[in-house]
């Protein structure tokens, strides 16, 4: 009964945190030369200083592929929360609501790493003075 508290609390807060970083939205912007592919895995230290010689344009766009992923995030969390829930209460300790819970701590994992890396973009934005409306994690 305590695991499938922790189960549920973990997944509600998975849930809030994706429901928060995917408010707003930034319009499609092409030219950047950020792999999706590596989002989560670039290093933080290259991602600054790449930042410190962008500028305004180029890191708005940069910041909104990080949006864009994870907004994606987000539906991938929601999508997992719905199946867990049709989970019949007698398998919510069973290999399939286990393996939907592993893979919900995955994506808080790489929803973290997302962000920490958008606010690089965001904190330049807000040095600069300019409006980050839309692409706050």
């Amino acid at each position: 009964m305590k695991r499938n508290l922790i189960v549920m609390m973990t997944l509600i807060a998975m849930v809030s945190l994706m429901t928060v970083a995917g408010c707003g939205s930034k319009e499609g912007s092409s030219g950047s030369t950020i792999n999706p592919a590596t989002l989560e895995t670039r290093p933080v230290n290259e991602i600054k200083a790449e930042a410190d010689k962008m500028n305004e344009q180029q890191l708005r766009d940069a910041a909104g592929v990080y949006k864009k992923a994870l907004s994606a995030k987000e539906a991938e969390v929601t999508k997992m929360f719905n199946e867990l829930n049709q989970v019949s209460a007698t398998e919510k300790l069973g290999p399939k609501a286990q393996n939907l819970t592993q893979n919900v701590e995955s994506l808080g994992k790489s929803a973290k790493a997302l962000t920490e890396r958008l606010r690089i973009y965001v904190d330049k934005l807000k040095a600069m003075k300019a409006d980050t409306t839309g692409l706050e994690p």
